[in-house]
């Protein structure tokens, strides 16, 4: 059985004495409670400061994404239109007719109204007549495509060819153009289709899914919408009842070019371009705003110190001037003026003292001339 070892005794010499000495240990403790504030406090600092550089990057974004959706609203949508198709397939179903009544067989048809999208309904209450209100740009060309969600059967596929008939009308009044476009049913292979089914089985399973072939068509491309003779009704009929269609839909968009092309089918790196350009112009406008209203100030101080420097360096002129000037005297002499520590000398005084010094030999020699004729009278008889 293995004996107890004590904890202090598997640590180095110096660590069991750092904490047997009680003031060296409160010491170290407040050392590195000390520290560690001082590096929470740091890092608190930056955490704020990159919460506030991250909340004004992310309002920049959020601006610049609303102002490229209103323009992009303003855009698109008076240029483009969108309508679901629901078929007529008549009042008997196909199944139901006898060979004697094949010409009552009604194709499925449909009547869309553009000025009304969503009510898809026809009101037997007599409506006062209202004027025609354009729904698209006049002036503009406009391409009419008809989508259809059509299923992956056997029936579908032994259609092959159907056509599209397109028709579009100004009310009720008048027609104004006419086509008819053939589209074709896709159908592959035995082993290509079970293939596709078993790998799609779960999703066909769960309803996520189910098979199905979207064909697009582009009924008439290049209407020119006219101010005089609206577009308001689009009448669409297919020429074949045994088609079995999951959902249609009826867009018309305009033939759109430039920016507005770029914006429409390549919409996420458009957007995103235009997010990035508007972010900077925010990010410039607030670096304007900021210089507008924080420099006067700095300028202010600047002001003051530079008045500061001017009034001391006046007042060093005026030192200097009075220190370096000369004296004129009455008479036109210039006397220099020279300064030895605080003591200060001119060079006329400096003359006249030349002067006596030169002048006091010739009188002593005098003097003691004198002297020698006084002793000479006195020694003679």
């Amino acid at each position: 059985m293995a004996s107890w070892v004590p904890w202090p005794l598997l640590l180095p010499t110096s660590a069991t004495e750092l904490l047997n000495d009680e003031a060296e240990r409160l010491r170290l403790r407040e050392a590195l409670t000390r520290v560690a504030k001082d590096y929470s406090r740091l890092l608190l600092l930056w955490a704020v400061r990159a919460a506030q550089v991250f909340a004004g990057i992310s309002f920049l974004f959020a601006t610049a994404s609303l102002l490229y959706a209103l323009l992009y609203y303003a855009v698109i949508p008076s240029r483009f239109h969108e309508q679901e198709i629901f078929f007529h397939y008549g009042q008997r179903h196909v199944g139901i007719v006898s060979q004697q009544e094949s010409n009552a067989i009604a194709v499925p048809t449909a009547s869309l109204d553009l000025r009304d999208p969503v009510h898809q309904w026809q009101s037997l209450v007599p409506k006062p007549e209202q004027s025609t209100q354009p729904v698209l740009v006049p002036g503009v060309k406009y391409d009419v495509i008809v989508e259809l969600t059509v299923s992956e059967s056997r029936v579908n596929a032994e259609v092959g060819v159907f056509m599209v008939s397109t028709s579009l009308w100004e009310g009720t009044k008048r027609q104004l153009a006419a086509s008819a476009r053939p589209v074709t049913l896709h159908d592959v292979p035995a082993p290509v289709r079970w293939l596709k089914l078993a790998f799609w089985l779960m999703p066909y399973a769960l309803g996520f899914t189910e098979p199905a072939q979207a064909l697009r068509v582009t009924a008439i491309n290049g209407y020119l919408e006219s101010a005089e003779y609206p577009l308001t009704r689009v009448d669409i009929a297919l020429n074949t009842p045994k088609l079995q269609v999951y959902s249609a839909k009826l867009t018309v968009i305009a033939q759109l070019t430039g920016l507005r092309y770029l914006m429409y089918h390549w919409a996420v790196p458009t957007a995103i371009l235009f997010i990035l350009n508007i972010v900077f112009l925010e990010a410039l406008a607030l670096v304007i705003l900021y210089a507008v209203y924080a420099l006067p100030q700095l300028d202010e101080e600047a002001a003051a110190d530079a008045a500061v420097l001017e009034a001391v360096a006046a007042d060093a002129r005026d030192k200097a001037k009075k220190l370096f000037e000369t004296d004129s005297t009455p008479e036109t002499e210039v006397k220099s003026e020279t300064l030895i520590g605080e003591v200060s000398f001119t060079a006329a005084s400096m003359e006249e003292a030349s002067s006596v010094f030169e002048e006091a030999p010739e009188e002593d020699d005098a003097v003691k001339e004198e002297e020698v004729k006084k002793e000479a009278m006195a020694d003679s008889p």
